[in-house]
Order: structure tokens, then sequence, then C-alpha cells
């Protein structure tokens, strides 16, 4: 900056001016800054201080290539109604402002950007709102943490949307109390192989549905009993001289089920299931048998029935099927009949489902035991009431 030439009060009426200092005066009137405007090379910082600098007008720049710079403790103070603008293109501003209210806000229209790179950090210390309209994504290749101690917090009313996979490590998925997940029709639960579910509480299928099973699977019941016979050789209706009973086997190690010798047609019985799976299908039935004494004059016949308790109708579920043996290992050989439902046979909790034996007879007399009875099917779905 200017110097005096010199000092304070030697300027007196009368002076006689040195022409050096005149050159002086010349030279700093050359230097110091006008209204004309033009380029100045400061030999040294311009620092101005008392009331300071006040600008107006709209062309004032820093050119290409200029830098402001804040030393420690200065900043710039945006007042209410002023803003600094980084001016985008086609408006993709980003404005630093004040309302004329007093309050700051950071506005980014749109197309503009606010980029953290690699390494930097946004930290939000205080609430943060996605307005209606608003978007939070996460790109290919990104991701969105939270930390161990974190919360994430869906009030009531609000929707989350899965449209990709969730993957759930070492941490545990709870549902409180009060709350609800639920599968929307056309919607599917699955497990993948290894997998399994551990259920402590009460699980609750509504509406007349049931768990399905996919694929159906294979079932078998062998559990019988004598659920009613004749008596007498079909003669009388007992309770004396039953034509069926629960006996040891030959060997007397296990048990079977034994008719009566006959000699004359006419008994018969029906050995019943028990704990048929309900809603399950019937595919088959087996019976393995032997018989005893001399060989038979009819050989026994099996036929698929069922019957409601405290009716008199007995439902017939397939053709009748002849026993297996034939006259010359009648005695000798355990032998296994198959029986076929006519037709579909889905498992009503409302029936009682069993095999029908026509009881074989000769004129010598002769008995059956029956080793074995297996009721075979399919389930496609869990159902037990």
């Amino acid at each position: 900056m200017f110097v005096r030439k010199r000092l304070l009060g030697f300027w007196i009426p009368d002076s006689v001016v040195d022409p050096l200092e005149f050159e002086y005066i010349d030279r700093d009137i050359a230097d110091a800054l006008d209204s004309n405007g033009g380029t100045y090379a400061l030999a040294a910082a311009l620092v101005l201080g008392g009331a300071g600098l006040s600008l107006s007008g709209t062309t004032h720049e820093v050119a290409a290539g200029g830098r402001v710079s804040l030393q420690n403790l200065a900043e710039i103070r945006i007042e209410a109604g002023a803003a600094v603008r980084a001016n985008g293109t086609s408006g993709a501003d980003i404005l630093l402002k004040v309302s004329a209210g007093g309050v700051a806000s950071l506005d980014v229209s749109s197309g503009a950007v606010i980029n953290v790179d690699s390494g930097g950090a946004l930290d939000l210390h205080g609430a943060g709102t996605i307005k209606s309209g608003g978007n939070l994504t996460t790109a290919s290749g990104g991701s969105t943490t939270v930390a161990s101690g974190a919360t994430a917090n869906h009030n009531s009313g609000s929707t989350t949307n899965l449209n990709g996979a969730v993957n759930v490590y070492t941490s545990l998925f709870k549902v409180q109390s009060g709350g609800q997940v639920s599968f929307l029709d056309g919607s599917t639960f699955v497990s993948e192989d290894g997998a399994s579910a551990v259920w402590l509480g009460t699980f609750t299928f509504a509406d007349d549905t049931w768990p399905l099973l996919a694929p159906a699977r294979p079932w078998k019941r062998r559990d019988i009993e004598v659920t009613f016979c004749t008596f007498n050789g079909g003669a009388g209706d007992g309770p004396d001289l039953a034509d069926a009973w629960t006996a040891p086997s030959a060997t007397g190690n296990a048990s079977c089920i034994r008719t009566a010798v006959a000699t004359a047609g006419g008994a018969r019985s029906v050995i019943g299931w028990k704990d048929l799976p309900p809603g399950a299908t019937i595919t088959s039935v087996t019976i393995e048998t032997i018989g005893g004494n001399t060989s038979f004059a009819t050989v026994p016949t099996y036929t698929i029935v069922r019957w409601q308790t405290g009716s008199d109708t007995l439902e017939l579920l397939s053709s009748v099927v002849p026993d297996a043996h034939v006259v010359g290992d009648w005695n000798t050989t355990n032998l296994t009949a198959t029986i076929t439902p006519t037709s579909a046979l889905v498992i009503d909790k409302e029936w009682r489902y069993g095999l029908r034996v026509t009881h074989p007879h000769a004129i010598a007399g002769t008995y059956l035991r029956i080793l074995d009875c297996v009721a075979i099917g399919t389930a496609d779905h869990l159902q037990n009431t």
C-alpha cells in the first residue's frame, strides 16, 4: 500500500516540493485501484479491515483458475434470504440458502448430484426424512449396513417391499408380540434341502387349509383289528363262537387274525385299520395269509369297504379279489394278495375303512390266518382332524 512521503504535519504553507516527491505521487496514483478498472498485479495481499468491503451488482467473479481461501477461524455467513448457488446445466443446481424466516437448507435440484467418493463418509446425527415421491436406492455393487447395536424401524402403516433375496446369516429374525407374517394368495414359502425349522409355539392353519406336501409322501398303515365278524359259521350273531379273532401265529412268536374252522360257507369278517391319515389317498391294500388244515373248497376273497358308525350300510370300494393261494400251497406258504380301489379313494374322517373277508371252507374243515394287512397310499397334505 502507499506510504507517506512526508511525515504528518510536514506539509505546510509555502512548502517547497521536490521533483522526486511529485514522481512518488504520480507513481502512486498510477498504481492505485480506480473506477476505470483494469488488471492489477498486487505485490502483496490487500487486507481490508474496519467497516470491511461491500459489493453490489451482479458481475463480481473469481476468474478462471482463481481461488478464495478462508484462513483459521474465518467464515462466510449467508444471511436470511441469501444463497450460494452451484450453477448446474439446465437448472441442475445445488443451492445453499437461508430462507427469509432464517431456516438454512441445502437444495439439490433435479439432475444435480451429491457424490461421496470411496473412503469418504456422510454422518447423519439428526433425523433424515425421505419425503413423498423421494427414493433411496442402493445401486448394483453397493451395500446398506445396519451396524451392531443399531435399529431399523418400520412404523405401523408403512410397507417394505422385497423383490430380491434376503439373506439371514448368524443374526436372528424375530416377530415380536402382536406382529404378523402374512403370505398372500399366490405366494410361496420354500425351505431348501438340508434346512430345518423349529416351532415351539402354536401354528394355526385357518379357513380349512392344510400344510401341503410336495411331492406327495407315501404312507402305510398295518395296525389292524377285527372290527366285526359273524358267529357260528355265519349262522349266529354272538357273542359265543366268533368266526374271527386275534390269535397267536403258527410259531407263537407273533399275533395274527384267525378265522374259525369252517365246513361250509357263510362266515365273514371285516378287518379295520386304525389311525388312517385323513385326506390321504389309498392306492392299494395287501394281505398276507396262510391256510390251515386241509386245502379249501372255496378260496377266501377280499373287498375294500367303508362304513359309518351307527349305519348298516357297507360301501364296496373295490372289486372282489381272491386269495393268492392255490390248492397245493394253501397251508405251506405265506402269500400276498393285492387289492386296488376301483376309483380314487380319499380317506374321509367321517368314515371307517377296512377289508371285508369271506372265509374259506372245506368239507373237512379249514381256516385262514391273516398275518399282515396293509393299507398303502400317498398324502399330498397333512390333515389330522
